[in-house]
């Protein structure tokens, strides 16, 4: 049992760094204006991979904290992406 508990809370910290690496990375492209389908994908990604592994650890309550703030960033990712893909057509 305690192993399981174990293999879950690796599976779940690696799952929220790669959320962070993406939230980054659409970050990163959205500045450089270069590949907006990318950010794109990214930032609706990463939703589930940050507020999942804080739901099963942190609660329900921090996690609708977290999926407010998620949804925020995505929305304006996904907004500053489309502004690039228009700028550069």
């Amino acid at each position: 049992m305690v192993n399981t508990i174990a293999f879950l809370l690796i599976v779940f910290g690696i799952m929220f760094l790669i959320g962070i690496a993406m939230a980054i990375l659409a970050l990163y492209f959205n500045i450089k204006m270069k590949h907006p389908i990318f950010s794109i994908i990214f930032s609706i990604i990463l939703i589930s991979l940050i507020c999942i592994p804080i739901q099963f650890t942190g609660g329900i309550l921090i996690s609708r904290c977290m999926l407010i703030i998620a949804l925020i960033y995505s929305v304006a990712m996904i907004v500053m992406a489309v502004k690039n893909i228009r700028d550069n057509c």
